[in-house]
C-alpha cells in the first residue's frame, strides 16, 4: 500500500522537459525581451516609484473615523451574517461531506447566495425596509452563535495561518494590498455603472420600497445577486458600506484560493496563487467600487473548487455545491453563461478521458445542470414575466414584446481591436502593455512566467483540468467578451492557481526558485504601485479618509473618473424639497444619491420626456401628464448633457419639440443652481476654486457649466405669468448630435 502511494506521490510531481539550466537560460531571454526590450516599464512604473497618494496635509478627523466606522462595521456584520448562513446551511444540508476542519471558507460564499435570495424575495414583496434587515442581519448573527458549537470555535482558533519567513513576506504583501484597496473602498461612490444602475436602481427600489421595473432602465431586469447584497447596506446605512461588500467579497475569494490551493499543493503555492490573483491592477481596481466582478469571482471560484473535489473524491454533494454556486454567478450577471459553458465541456472532457460510463456522467452533469437552475430561476422567470425574454436585453429583437430604443449599438461596448495576428494571436503581449483595450491593466506576471507552463511535463490533473476550463473561457472571452479585462476577472483567479503551482512546484534547484520568487514579488509591487496611482489620480482617497472633507466636497468635485458631477443639487434637493417631491433627470442618467423620488432612463434607453411628448398635443396636456406621473421638478445636468449629446437622448420630432419649447416657457422655473469643483491630482490640483481662482473665475462665469433645477409651476401660477422664463437650453445645438440638430433647427427659425 506504501509502495502504491509513493509511486502516486511521485508520478504527481513536475518534470523538466529540458535540463534545468537551459530553462534558466530560456526563461532568462524571454524576460530580457518582455520586460527590457519592450520598455514595459515606461507603461508600469518601477516599484516603489513616487505614486502620490499619501502626499500633501492628513490628518485624522474623529467625525470621519465614526462615519468609515459605522460603514466598516455595517457591511462586516452582513458578511458576518452570510457566513453564519452559510454555516447552517452546510451542518444541515452538507454535513455527510463538508470537513468542518478544512471547509470554512465555504460559508460565507454559500451563505451570501442565500441571503442575495431572500433580500430579492422580500424585494419583490415591497419589504425593502431597514428594519426588515436589521431583523434579517442580526438574525443570521444571533443563530451563528447558537450553531457554532465549542468545538468548532477552537477550530477557528487553529484556522489562523503559521508562516516561514517566506511565507510572511508574502502574506505581508497580500495585507498592504488589502489595506490599499480598502481606502479606496472607504471613499464614496464614483463609478459611473454603480451611480447609474448597481446602486442606482437600488436607491429606486430603496426609495419605493420595493424591487420593480422601470421601462426607462432595461438594467432594472438583470440578474442582481450581488447587487443584493448591497442593497442591504445602502438600506442600512449608505454607498461606502456597499463598497466595502466588494472590497469583502474580494478577501472571501483569496481565503477559497488559499485553502483550497494549500490542500492541492503546498501553503507557499497558495499565497503565490493569491498574491498573483490580488495584485492584477484590474483586480484592484474593482476592489475600490460597486462593481460585481469580485462577488461575481467568490462564487466561481467556489464553483470550480468544488467541482474538482467532486470529480476526485466522487462524492455528490460536491456536485451539487458547485451547481449551486454557478447558480448564484449566473443570478449575478448574464455573461457568467460563458463560465458556466466552459465548465460544463470541461467536466465532459475530463469524465470523456478518464473513460467513465456515459449514462453516468450523464446523469451527474444533470445534478449540477438543475441545481444550477433551480438557484438562478428566480431571475429569469422574473424577465420572463416582464418581457418574455429571460435574458432581456439580449436577443430583444427576436425574443419577447418588450424592445429596446436602439438594438444594434447595446453591446458595441468596448469595440473589437483590429483584427490581426498580434492583437488577436499574441494578445497578451499588447494587453499587457496596455494598447489592446480599454482599462487592459492585467500587470506583467502572466506574460513574464508564461514560459513555464510549457516548459514541464507530468502536471497533475487538477492542473490539467483549470487548463482546459481557462482554454475554452478564453476563447469565448476572446470572441464575446473583446478582451475587456474587467470581463475576465473571475478567471484570472483561476489562472493564478495555474501560474503559482509551475512557480512554487517545479523541479528547479531552489536557487533558480528564489530567483523567480524575487522577480514575482518584484513585479508584484510594480503593479501595486501602478494601481495606488490609479487610485491616487481617480479617487484621490487619502484626501477624503484623513482629512474633514465632507461627502459633499467630495461628491461635488469633477475628477478624472467622475465626469460632470450633479451631487452639489442632489444634495440641496434632498434638504428642502418637500418629501413627496419627483424630479426628472434630463441630461443625467445618474440618481443614486437622491432621496426623493426620480425618474432617470439610460444613454441608450427611451426617454420618459420624449415618450411622453409622443403621447400629447399640447403643453396643457404634457402639464396633466406630469401631474399624472407626480413629477414635480425637473433637473437638467447642462454638462453631462453635452458629454452624451452623441447618445441622441433628446430624440424629438419637430411637434415634440414645439410642445416641449412651449411647456418651458409656460411651466418652468428655476429656482436652484449649482456648479462642480474641478479636481486634477496628476497637476497637483485638488480644488480649482481654492487653488487657481483665476481659472475658476473664468470656469464659473460659463452657465454651460452649472446644474440647474427647475419646478413645474401649478396652473394658476402658469396662467399668472409671475415668473421669469429660465433659459433654455435646449435651443442650443451642443446637447443634440448633429443629425438630430438638422432636423429640430426649423423650429428655432419659427420661433
Amino acid at each position: 500500500m506504501q509502495k502504491l502511494k509513493k509511486k502516486s506521490v511521485e508520478e504527481s510531481i513536475l518534470k523538466s522537459r529540458i535540463e534545468p539550466i537551459f530553462v534558466f537560460v530560456l526563461f532568462g531571454i524571454w524576460v530580457y525581451f518582455v520586460l527590457l526590450k519592450t520598455n514595459y516599464f515606461t507603461y508600469f512604473p518601477l516599484a516603489f516609484s513616487k505614486t502620490g497618494l499619501f502626499e500633501g496635509r492628513l490628518f485624522i478627523d474623529l467625525a470621519k473615523i465614526k462615519l468609515l466606522l459605522k460603514s466598516f462595521f455595517i457591511s462586516f456584520f452582513t458578511i458576518l451574517s452570510c457566513y453564519n448562513y452559510g454555516l447552517i446551511l452546510i451542518k444541515n444540508l452538507f454535513k455527510r461531506v463538508i470537513n468542518i476542519k478544512k471547509e470554512l471558507v465555504l460559508y460565507p460564499v454559500l451563505g451570501a447566495g442565500f441571503v442575495a435570495m431572500i433580500v430579492y424575495i422580500l424585494g419583490l414583496c415591497g419589504l425593502v425596509y431597514k428594519l426588515c434587515y436589521l431583523i434579517f442581519i442580526i438574525s443570521g448573527i444571533l443563530l451563528g452563535f447558537i450553531f457554532h458549537q465549542k468545538e468548532e470555535w477552537n477550530i477557528s482558533k487553529k484556522y489562523l495561518p503559521n508562516f516561514n519567513f517566506l511565507q510572511l513576506c508574502l502574506f505581508l504583501i497580500f495585507i498592504y494590498t488589502s489595506f490599499i484597496n480598502l481606502l479606496g473602498a472607504l471613499t464614496p461612490e464614483t463609478f459611473f455603472d454603480s451611480q447609474f444602475y448597481l446602486l442606482g436602481n437600488l436607491n429606486l427600489w430603496k426609495l419605493n420600497h420595493k424591487i420593480s421595473f422601470n421601462p426607462y432602465s432595461f438594467s432594472s431586469l438583470y440578474p442582481f445577486n450581488i447587487n443584493m447584497l448591497y442593497l442591504i447596506n445602502i438600506v442600512l446605512n449608505n454607498d461606502i458600506s456597499a463598497k466595502l461588500i466588494s472590497w469583502f467579497c474580494g478577501l472571501v475569494c483569496c481565503f477559497v484560493v488559499y485553502n483550497f490551493t494549500k490542500k492541492y499543493f503546498s501553503k507557499t503555492t497558495a499565497l503565490v496563487a493569491v498574491l498573483i490573483f490580488y495584485t492584477v491592477p484590474n483586480v484592484m481596481m474593482v476592489s475600490w467600487k460597486t462593481a460585481i466582478e469580485l462577488g461575481i469571482t467568490m462564487f466561481e471560484t467556489a464553483m470550480v473548487f468544488c467541482m474538482i473535489e467532486f470529480l476526485f473524491s466522487k462524492e455528490k454533494y460536491w456536485l451539487i455545491l458547485s451547481g449551486i454556486f454557478a447558480g448564484f454567478a449566473l443570478g449575478s450577471k448574464y455573461l457568467v453563461l460563458l463560465e458556466f459553458f466552459s465548465i460544463s465541456v470541461a467536466f465532459l472532457i475530463f469524465r470523456i478521458l478518464n473513460k467513465e460510463k456515459f449514462f453516468e456522467i450523464f446523469k451527474d452533469y444533470v445534478y449540477f445542470l438543475f441545481s444550477a437552475i433551480i438557484v438562478c430561476s428566480f431571475w429569469y422567470l422574473r424577465n420572463i414575466i416582464l418581457t418574455g425574454n429571460p435574458v432581456f436585453p439580449f436577443f430583444a429583437h427576436k425574443i419577447g414584446f418588450v424592445k429596446p430604443r436602439i438594438v444594434g449599438n447595446i453591446f458595441s461596448d468596448p469595440p473589437m481591436p483590429k483584427f490581426n495576428f498580434k492583437n488577436y494571436f499574441l494578445f497578451l503581449w499588447p494587453l499587457t502593455l496596455g494598447q489592446l483595450q480599454q482599462e487592459s491593466y492585467p500587470g506583467g506576471i502572466f506574460l513574464v512566467f508564461l514560459p513555464l507552463l510549457f516548459l514541464f511535463k507530468n502536471v497533475d490533473k487538477k492542473i490539467k483540468f483549470l487548463s482546459v476550463y481557462v482554454i475554452i473561457c478564453l476563447v469565448l472571452w476572446i470572441i464575446i467578451g473583446r478582451f475587456y479585462l474587467r470581463y475576465f476577472i473571475p478567471v484570472l483567479v483561476v489562472i493564478s492557481v495555474i501560474y503559482a503551482y509551475f512557480i512554487i512546484q517545479n523541479p528547479l534547484p531552489n536557487f533558480f526558485k528564489n530567483l523567480f520568487l524575487i522577480l514575482l514579488i518584484f513585479i508584484t509591487a510594480s503593479n501595486i504601485n501602478f494601481s495606488m496611482r490609479v487610485l491616487h489620480f481617480t479617487q484621490t482617497p487619502a484626501k477624503f479618509v484623513f482629512s474633514d472633507m465632507t461627502i459633499k466636497e467630495y461628491l461635488s468635485t469633477q475628477r478624472p473618473s467622475y465626469p460632470c458631477p450633479y451631487y452639489q443639487v442632489a444634495d440641496w434637493v434632498n434638504k428642502n424639497l418637500p418629501l413627496d417631491s419627483k424630479i426628472l433627470l434630463l441630461g443625467e442618467t445618474r440618481g443614486l444619491f437622491f432621496e426623493r423620488k426620480y425618474l432617470t432612463h439610460g444613454v441608450l434607453e427611451y426617454s420618459p420626456l420624449v415618450e411622453t411628448l409622443k403621447k400629447v398635443n399640447s403643453a396643457e396636456e404634457l402639464y396633466k401628464e406630469f401631474k399624472k406621473q407626480k413629477i414635480t421638478h425637473i433637473l437638467l445636468n447642462v454638462p453631462e448633457a453635452k458629454r452624451l449629446s452623441g447618445y441622441d437622448n433628446f430624440y424629438f420630432e419637430l411637434k415634440e419639440f414645439k410642445i416641449w419649447v412651449e411647456f418651458w416657457n409656460k411651466y418652468i422655473k428655476e429656482i436652484y443652481r449649482d456648479i462642480a469643483d474641478i479636481s486634477l491630482p496628476e497637476h497637483g490640483i485638488y480644488s480649482l476654486k481654492h487653488q487657481r481662482s483665476d481659472w475658476w473665475q473664468q470656469y464659473s462665469s460659463d452657465l454651460h457649466n452649472y446644474v440647474y433645477l427647475y419646478e413645474i409651476l401649478d396652473e394658476k401660477e402658469a396662467i399668472q405669468k409671475k415668473h421669469t422664463v429660465p433659459y433654455n437650453f435646449f435651443l442650443e445645438p451642443q446637447i443634440y448630435p448633429q443629425h438630430r440638430w438638422e432636423k429640430i433647427k426649423i423650429v428655432m427659425q419659427e420661433l
